[in-house]
């Protein structure tokens, strides 16, 4: 493990959506772990309040925000409470997400598809828009943006707007990268594979069998903190993969 005695995001203030479970809730943790203080979004407030007890009990400030990452004032509003309350962002991990109809193309309703694409694209949009007018002024800063394996290749399609969205972070991910480069931020994605969480929750059956063995959410945490410790130097515009990662640490 990466994870050594001297706490490597002492001090840094990260903000992390869809912090109340799961996926965001494991790298909220890693980064409390590793000195950073929290801005928890989310859109329950008592898992919200859960996950800042837990890590506020590791020493950490934590913030935590009921939002919903699709509504431009929520996002506004929050970004703005961070800095009122922490003076900087150094962080955003852009995390939440919703999986989508699992239907065909043809039966994909309006309404379904701009809820997927609200919270997995433009949810991505608007707090990195938000934040990153913060961080141009300070001249550095990391994003993490989690993506998924549906976002690299299509071999099955259980929710073709949930490939959609995916493919759309990535692209997302390395346009804002370069963009950003010049400035001294820092974009990356993250591809956690496959990850037990109430995402699955609605899988069926014969879907769950077709799939690799489902791991627990804290295996992100290495990586994800690996890549917010990232320079334009060393690494931007990256999508990567915690199942390749892990392999060629082993190599």
């Amino acid at each position: 493990m990466m994870m050594q005695n001297e706490k490597q995001l002492k001090d840094m203030v990260a903000i992390i959506t869809g912090g109340g479970k799961g996926i965001g809730r494991s790298i909220a943790m890693a980064y409390a772990e590793q000195g950073a203080n929290l801005v928890i979004c989310g859109r329950n407030k008592s898992l919200l309040d859960e996950v800042s007890r837990e890590a506020g009990a590791l020493g950490v400030s934590v913030l935590p925000v009921r939002a919903d990452v699709s509504v431009e004032a929520d996002v506004e509003n929050m970004v703005e409470r961070a800095l009122r309350e922490f003076g900087q962002i150094d962080i955003l991990v852009n995390n939440a997400g919703i999986p989508g109809p699992t239907v065909l193309i043809t039966e994909i309703k309006k309404t379904d598809w701009d809820a997927v694409m609200g919270t997995n694209v433009t949810g991505v949009f608007l707090c990195s828009r938000a934040v990153l007018r913060h961080m141009i002024g300070r001249g550095k800063g990391n994003i993490l943006n989690v993506s998924s394996g549906a976002g690299k290749t299509v071999k099955v399609v259980r929710s073709l707007s949930y490939n959609v969205s995916k493919f759309a972070v990535e692209g997302l991910t390395a346009a804002t990268a370069v963009q950003m480069k010049p400035y001294g931020i820092c974009v990356n994605a993250l591809r956690p594979g496959m990850i037990d969480t109430d995402f699955h929750r609605d899988t069926p059956e014969e879907w769950k069998a077709k799939m690799l063995p489902m791991r627990h959410p804290d295996v992100v945490k290495e990586l994800a903190v690996f890549l917010v410790l990232q320079t334009v130097d060393t690494m931007t515009g990256e999508s990567v993969d915690l199942a390749e990662w892990e392999r060629s640490r082993q190599a």
